[in-house]
């Protein structure tokens, strides 16, 4: 299993760019709003390209698994239970689920089933329902 670790986590500048590049054809404007001046780093990033499964539990950094995620995401269990996920909540979630991996307090595949849950919108209400 690979270790969470920026080195493993990197991702080329050209990949984020065609990342950015497909996102942006089914999202309009969507690259603008990421390249805000003031914006594209830091504490006020707007956006980030992330892993809709994470490296830390084995996977990797082909185009297929990631995707340009939102600061200011929500994730709503219900229509009137929504709580910040955007991607600096995102990381700390999956920081702690790599450790609870690692400890083996949780299975690898329930984690990623969980992060794409969450990376796509979905609550695990309707996982449930479409099962």
């Amino acid at each position: 299993m690979c270790t969470y670790s920026a080195a493993h986590r990197s991702v080329s500048k050209a990949v984020k760019d065609e990342v950015y590049a497909a996102y942006e054809s089914f999202y309009p404007g969507l690259t603008v709003y990421c390249e805000e001046p003031g914006y594209t780093h830091g504490a006020m990033q707007g956006c980030e390209v992330d892993h809709f499964c994470p490296v830390g539990v084995g996977c990797s950094n082909d185009k297929e698994n990631l995707w340009v995620q939102r600061a200011d995401s929500v994730y709503c269990a219900t229509e009137t239970t929504c709580i910040p996920m955007g991607c600096r909540q995102k990381d700390a979630l999956e920081a702690w689920g790599i450790a609870q991996v690692k400890a083996g307090r949780l299975d690898p595949r329930e984690f990623d089933r969980l992060g794409c849950l969450l990376s796509s919108g979905q609550s695990a209400s309707d996982d449930a329902v479409a099962a």
